[in-house]
């Protein structure tokens, strides 16, 4: 029987607390680190929601939070499930699984070794942080169907 992860057309996606990373099977079938737009193999799970809704993911979002703390959102995967979680910035609200789906969308954007079209993916929570909630769906807000 063949695998379900083939070479070129799996990837799979930490979506950390604190960091995230994306990686995908090589030619070898090895799980390789796609490194991030700064080189680096982790980004970090920080969101600045910037004047004019701009949205900055990652290394320049987690330097940007002392000058504009209110703005910058971290750790949002402890809050992912929660219905009474959420931030408004600007008038806008802006729920955990919003956040957690910007920074899907920035390890998509930042990945140009990637398979093109990523398969359909649904996020969960790990049992330890679940605290009950159900799975969780991101493919609403990351550009991704669901499956």
């Amino acid at each position: 029987m063949a695998s379900a992860f083939q070479p070129g057309k799996t990837a799979g996606i930490d979506l950390g607390t604190t960091r995230s990373t994306l990686a995908h099977l090589d030619e070898y079938g090895k799980a390789a680190v796609i490194p991030n737009a700064d080189a680096e193999l982790v980004t970090p799970s920080v969101v600045l929601i910037d004047e004019g809704d701009v949205v900055i993911v990652g290394n320049d979002a987690k330097n940007q939070a002392v000058a504009a703390g209110h703005r910058v959102i971290r750790e949002s995967k402890r809050e992912i499930g929660r219905t009474d979680m959420k931030w408004e910035i600007d008038g806008k609200t802006y729920q955990p699984e919003m956040i957690g789906s910007m920074v899907l969308r920035k390890l998509k954007k930042d990945a140009p070794t990637a398979p093109r079209r990523l398969p359909p993916s649904r996020g969960a929570i790990p049992s330890r942080t679940r605290r009950g909630r159900p799975e969780t769906p991101f493919g609403n807000w990351s550009g991704s169907a669901q499956t």
